[in-house]
Parts: structure tokens; sequence; C-alpha cells
């Protein structure tokens, strides 16, 4: 688990500083480099597209996982 806030690519900051979304890029790699990448999802959850994105990075399976 890599530590720190977690923020939405999308997120104003008054600031604008880009290290608010080091988490965010370095959490996407971690995921781009597992040996497959799952999106659990139930409900009215939302499908995201981050873990997706991230299985084409290194061309790894993907797999989504609605209960």
């Amino acid at each position: 688990i890599v530590p720190g806030n977690i923020t939405h690519t999308d997120a104003k900051n008054e600031n604008e500083d880009y290290k608010i979304y080091e988490k965010t890029f370095l959490d996407f790699f971690m995921i781009a480099n597992a040996e497959k990448i799952y999106l659990f999802r139930t409900g009215q959850m939302y499908n995201s597209g981050f873990p997706y994105a991230a299985s084409l990075i290194y061309n790894k399976p993907f797999e989504t996982i609605e209960f």
C-alpha cells in the first residue's frame, strides 16, 4: 500500500500543485505492473476506467468482477 491521500485526477486544487497527484500516478503504475488486474464492483458503483487503463500500459489481463 502506497501511503498518502487519494486524489482524483479531475480534482481541482487552488494551488494546482502537481504533488497532490503523485500518489495517484504511482498507484496507477503499481497496478499496471500486476500480473492480472481486476475491477470489483457491485450495485450502483461507478464503472471506473482506472484499472483498465492501467492494464493497457503493459498489456496485462484485465477482468471485471460484479457481485
